[in-house]
């Protein structure tokens, strides 16, 4: 399953750096968890899955959100030559973390990771091919993962008020060999799977301008297709909704409009996504069941979504303090009887300060609310048991704090690093007990969990690229 997207990126990916191609430079210089909760009778939803499996890889991630602006290096340009900046960065860091998600694995763990960002601009041309790497070991668990992106991106400025911009790219994450709830072996301990593995191919269209002073508007489309290993074990036709692959296509359409003043921004955005998955089999209204499998009726189609978010953000700078904030409303629906259509609130604080010696301190704070709707799970004992509240809708609150300390070593771009992270969730649904619920499964998931992360290091910089 993965050559189909494997093939589609490369091409893109071909087409934009064959665009691209120039001349040899003539100066050089230096220039930057959250799906749905399986609930499954067989298996659970893949997607809740692969959304536990993305929340333990970004556990050792040091927060990347609220982007400040940065400031441009200024070479000497000439109209008929090209030239060249690089923006590189890499960090080793080692820790611990206590649980992943609902695999409750603890242990060290050690993460080098490295991006490089090379730009050649020619007039009004510029030519970007953003490579990234990650390698993470762990130590008493088992959850290793090796991640690699490269992307292809051709943009015109036609003024400095106007640009465009096409990209294409692809992207591979393995994770090899991680504990599978969905897979309990007879001494109590998970057989390992390679099924949250994924090749990704992308495509993305973007315009973006300042129509008026201090207005700033985007546009963006965004393509991807996502293709997961599948697992030794998934029977796609005597077993279809066991351990399936999440495979999916995306597209995404945002408008956005942010008001830039003298140390303070606001605006918001409207993002709309479309999503169809290729394994995933829509569930009735209330039962959950797919008619997948083999005889009986014909299976339910495949299942699709559509999202709604509209947010808004603001910052502002108070000397050595920057505080932003930004609300997200999600509005997801399930597109054939709404078993997983939900409505959830996503409000977020950060606040970085600038130390002493330039060093930084950045604290991130932000709370998830999902309720779903009327035709999701339906309480039906014994085979449908109540909601662990005793509420009458299915909900769930999942919350995050990170704290990231940035202190330079000298002026070579050097610094010390460390972090801490702490995510949880409540979940109202019913736990999975071995021979309960399901009964016909040896399943043994809690879906609360608290995960905490901390990670020191050394992290190093080389250049800034503006956007």
């Amino acid at each position: 399953m993965l050559s189909t997207a494997r093939t589609l990126a490369l091409g893109l990916l071909g087409l934009a750096l064959v665009v691209a191609a120039p001349a040899t430079p003539a100066h050089a210089g230096d220039a930057g968890d959250t799906g749905d909760l399986g609930d499954d009778t067989a298996s659970g939803a893949a997607a809740t899955a692969d959304a536990d499996a993305d929340g333990a890889a970004d556990a050792t991630h040091p927060k990347k959100k609220h982007k400040k602006k940065k400031k441009k290096r200024k070479h000497a340009r000439h109209p008929d030559s090209w030239v060249l900046t690089v923006a590189a960065d890499a960090e080793a860091t080692a820790g611990a973390l206590t649980g992943a998600g609902i695999v409750r694995d603890s242990g060290a763990f050690v993460r080098v990771e490295a991006d490089a960002k090379p730009r050649l601009a020619k007039g009004k041309l510029r030519l970007e091919l953003p490579v990234s790497l990650e390698d993470r070991e762990t130590f008493g668990a088992s959850l290793a993962q090796r991640i690699g992106e490269i992307e292809a991106r051709v943009q015109v400025r036609d003024s400095a008020r106007l640009r465009g911009t096409v990209s294409g790219g692809v992207a591979g994450t393995w994770r090899p060999d991680w504990p599978d709830p969905y897979q309990p072996l007879p001494d109590g301990t998970l057989a390992g799977s390679s099924r949250h593995s994924h090749f990704d191919g992308k495509f993305g269209l973007e315009v973006a301008g300042i129509p008026v002073r201090h207005q700033h508007a985007r546009l963006t489309y965004d393509f991807k297709q996502v293709d997961y290993a599948d697992d030794a074990n998934y029977d796609p036709f005597d077993a279809p909704t066991h351990l399936m692959p999440a495979d999916h296509t995306e597209h995404a359409f945002r408008a956005g409009w942010h008001w830039l003043g003298d140390g303070a921004k606001l605006g918001g955005d409207l993002r709309l996504t479309y999503t169809s998955y290729e394994n995933v089999f829509s569930r009735d209204a209330g039962t959950g069941l797919t008619h997948a499998g083999a005889g009986g009726p014909p299976p339910n189609p495949l299942e699709t979504t559509l999202d709604v978010e509209p947010s808004i953000d603001g910052e502002l700078e108070l000397g050595r303090v920057t505080v932003g904030a930004g609300y997200e409303l999600t509005l997801s629906s399930d597109r054939y009887q709404g078993y997983y259509s939900y409505v959830e609130h996503h409000p977020e604080l950060d606040v970085d300060v600038v130390l002493v010696d330039d060093a930084k301190l950045e604290l991130a704070a932000d709370l998830y609310r999902r309720r779903y709707g009327a035709n999701s799970y339906a309480v039906n004992p014994p085979t449908h048991p109540a909601f662990e509240d005793g509420g009458d809708r299915r909900a769930e609150t999942r919350w995050h704090l990170g704290a990231d300390l940035r202190w330079p070593l000298g002026d070579g771009g050097l610094a010390a690093i460390a972090g801490v992270d702490v995510k949880a969730r409540e979940s109202n649904f019913p736990d999975y007990i071995p021979g309960v619920y399901p009964a016909t499964r040896a399943y043994d998931i809690d879906w609360d969990y608290t995960d905490a992360t901390a990670w020191i290091g050394v992290a190093w910089r080389r250049g800034r690229s503006d956007d």
